[in-house]
């Protein structure tokens, strides 16, 4: 069953492909191995990644209530230091009294490729996110030792896999607030 943009994925085969051959060098296993892939099985990562970013809790509100990802969102006033016009990504316009992403903003897209590419051809983030499902929060070894913390807030680390997905998703996580 193919993908479709905008009801089980935010991103194409084509576009998560681009997207990592122009953030990943050629002889990067990881990479190789996603292009190993067939385009069936890359769409399957696809879809697993829109379902770990879309399990985290976001501010605001989809723009279309009846849509069916989580993207692209609405802010309130209150909220709307989130329509901030310097923030990379993101192109904003006024709906129904609130401000609101014009699309899906290219930093969800981009967490798409990283956390698919996470799933498909794991590496130490996955490592450190299946220790902090068994509950581990540090680890020793002699004079060595690790902490597994949760540094985003809205959980994000308890969903999404790739650190790099995870930076990229935490500009849409609530809980702070923008002092003037």
């Amino acid at each position: 069953m193919a993908i479709t943009v905008g009801t089980d994925t935010y991103i194409t085969v084509a576009e998560a492909d681009a997207y990592l051959a122009e953030h990943y060098v050629s002889t990067d296993a990881r990479l190789t191995a996603w292009d190993a892939l067939s385009d069936a099985d890359k769409e399957i990562y696809l879809r697993n990644a829109t379902r770990s970013i879309d399990s985290v809790k976001y501010s605001g509100r989809p723009k279309d209530r009846e849509q069916a990802l989580k993207f692209p969102r609405c802010y309130s006033d209150d909220t709307a230091y989130y329509a901030d016009p310097d923030y990379p990504y993101v192109d904003w316009e006024w709906y129904h009294g609130e401000y609101c992403q014009a699309d899906v903003p290219d930093a969800v897209k981009d967490a798409q490729a990283e956390e698919a590419l996470e799933l498909a051809s794991p590496s130490r983030d996955t490592t450190l996110y299946n220790r902090r499902l068994d509950g581990v929060k540090s680890r020793s070894i002699g004079h060595f030792s690790e902490s597994y913390g949760n540094n985003y807030s809205g959980g994000v680390k308890l969903n999404v896999r790739s650190t790099r997905a995870q930076q990229l998703m935490a500009a849409f996580i609530g809980g702070s607030f923008r002092v003037c």
